[in-house]
Parts: structure tokens; sequence; C-alpha cells
């Protein structure tokens, strides 16, 4: 779940905590535009089915206009379900800000607006979820499939004015479809060689063998490619020698492990002040 805030006033109050169901999600950033346009994000891994109430908290009375959408995702990775958040503010009219992403993420923002005596268009690239207009100020979410990265999610505005943007980048979940483990005996390591069927590409990671505590995980560099099966030798006497068998069909290739590389391894608009039921929509 992402739940978007946006305030229009002078001298916005911040956002103190937000929570869906009483339990508190998690603050992945803000912005402000001087003298105007206020936004923040929050995120939950697994929230609660059904119908829940989102309460966005204050630190004081805010004299503005508050607005805020939640939406909810499935299919995400439970335990990095995002990446960095960014953000930008100005006084225009191109609400614009560059997202770190990854091919097959799913890019996210939120915009606030001041100017709601003009249009506010979403990028042509993107799919709008929601907006919700309150007062001086209106405050919209989209989203956008990511190919590469950066991701630019823009709007376009018919008249100047403040606004601020932000956005982060949701990753889905990742299916392992095999798995081999070898052993250097030279040097005391175990390494795992992996392959996820989300991105078609084979990975390895390795360990001493007395602690167990896994490192960074490293591709192996293949073309992406519909890559069925791993086989491997179970030792070898070091890591030259320590390979692996990526199998498409009967197909295959053959990787050693580098020798440098031994150290390696739903949308709802609400208003923050008002409690309000709201029901879960999800976007697959």
């Amino acid at each position: 779940m992402l739940v978007g805030v946006g305030v229009w006033a002078d001298t916005p109050q911040p956002v103190s905590s937000v929570t869906y169901n009483g339990v508190n999600l998690t603050f992945l950033g803000s912005d402000t535009a001087s003298g105007g346009a206020s936004l923040w994000l929050y995120g939950m891994v697994n929230p609660a089915t059904g119908t829940n109430t989102v309460t966005v908290n204050f630190s004081a009375i805010n004299g503005g206009n508050q607005m805020g959408i939640a939406l909810t995702w499935t299919g995400i990775d439970q335990s990095h379900p995002w990446g960095t958040f960014a953000s930008a503010r100005a006084n225009s009219t191109t609400p614009s800000v560059n997202v770190t992403s990854a091919s097959g993420e799913t890019v996210v923002d939120v915009v606030v607006d001041t100017s709601v005596d003009g249009t506010l268009t979403v990028d042509a690239s993107q799919t709008e979820r929601q907006r919700i207009t309150e007062g001086a100020g209106r405050t919209a979410m989209s989203s956008e499939a990511a190919s590469g990265s950066p991701v630019t999610m823009s709007w376009a505005k018919s008249g100047s004015g403040r606004w601020a943007i932000g956005g982060v980048s949701i990753k889905p979940s990742v299916n392992i479809t095999s798995v081999s483990l070898t052993y250097d005996s030279t040097n005391s390591r175990l390494y795992a060689h992996v392959i996820k069927d989300t991105s078609e590409q084979a990975y390895f990671r390795d360990t001493d063998k007395t602690t167990i505590a896994w490192g960074t995980e490293y591709s192996y560099g293949f073309t992406a490619g519909d890559l069925g099966h791993i086989s491997a030798p179970m030792t070898a006497a070091g890591p030259t020698q320590v390979g692996v068998v990526l199998r498409q069909g009967t197909n295959f290739e053959f990787a050693t492990v580098p020798e440098k590389s031994l150290f390696l391894l739903g949308t709802i608009p609400f208003l923050p002040g008002v409690l309000k039921k709201l029901k879960r929509k999800k976007y697959g």
C-alpha cells in the first residue's frame, strides 16, 4: 500500500504519522514548495484486507487544505518493496521528477498542485490512478511500468503555480526457478547459484562455510533467456574451478566464479482530518 498526502498551505504543518487499520505505515519521503504545495509518501507491506481506516496525523492543525490518496498493489516483494524516494518542487507549468527504477518495476508518483484554476494533465506514458481537489489545491497519483532507469514522472499544467512531486519504484516479488550450491575447498567458501524467473537471469552469492552469512547478489551477465535449470560441481580446488551450467532446453552455457569475487557472495481519495472507511483496490 502507498499513501500520498498533499497539503496546500503557506506554512504547512508536517505529517507526523499515517496508520492503516491502526498500524503505522513507513515514511518514504516528503517535499515542500516554499509558500505552497507539500507532499508526503508512506508505504505498507501486506496490509490487512477488507474495509479499514487510513488515518493521517499532523503535528499541528493545518490552515490550508489537506488531501490524501491510497493505492494498493499485489505481487510486491515483501522484503524489499520499494526503491529510493525522489522528489522535486518549483513554480512552473511542468511538474516532473526522475525516479530510479529497473525493468519490471512500477514507478508511482504523487503530485500536489496549487493552481486549480487551470488543468493538470498526466503524461501519456503514465496511468492516472486518482485525483482529489480541495479548496485551492489538488493532489493526484499515477503509475508507469518501468523499462529502465531513471523513469521520468511528469504532468502538464495550463497555468503556472507552485507544485511538488515525489515518487518511488515498487519492486515485484521474485520467484526462484532453480538453486545450486558449490563448495570451494581451497578457500572454504560456499557459492549459491540462482535463476530468477522474473528476470530470466542467473546470479550468485557466497559465504564462509562456517558463518553462513550470504553476501551481495551478483549477476553472471548472461543474455536474458528462459533459463530453466542449473547444475554444478559440488567441490572445487579454488574459485576458477567453481562453475555452473545454465540450461535452456537442450542448450547450455558454462560459467566460472570470477577469482576477484571471492568476497561476494487500489486507489482511494480521502481527507486526512476525517476518519473514513476505505475499501482497498488492487492493481496487478
